[in-house]
């Protein structure tokens, strides 16, 4: 985020070439780096309840973001289910850990949840 960074500094000369298309101006660099969200930022803005859960997980979200998909994993990596909702009803899970995946257009964050 280093470039993203520079932008701000008003004593630092800005040049750009032979950038990736859609990164060759200062505008398009400030536009992409306007999108940029870390890892940490996204798990803190992505909130899941309750959580041990024994039938419905709500996905919250403290931002507007879209979500693209949900997946659900068991700890040994097996997808089970794709939602496609923020509400994902696990009643017919037996109790245990699973992974949820949560794909957004800032980024792909996973949740860990315990299902009663």
């Amino acid at each position: 985020m280093a470039v993203c960074d520079d932008l701000q500094n008003a004593s630092i000369t800005k040049t750009f070439e032979k950038n990736a298309p859609g990164c060759n101006t200062i505008p398009e660099v400030e536009a992409s780096c306007a999108l940029i969200i870390s890892e940490n930022d996204l798990q803190n803005t992505i909130a899941i309840y309750p959580n041990p859960v024994l039938d419905v997980v709500i996905i919250n979200s403290t931002s507007s973001i879209d979500f693209l998909k949900i997946p659900l994993y068991t700890i040994n990596d097996q997808k089970l289910v794709e939602f496609s909702t923020k509400q994902l009803d696990v009643s017919r899970l037996s109790s245990g850990v699973y992974f949820v995946q949560i794909t957004t257009n800032l980024g792909t964050i996973t949740k860990k949840i315990v299902k009663e």
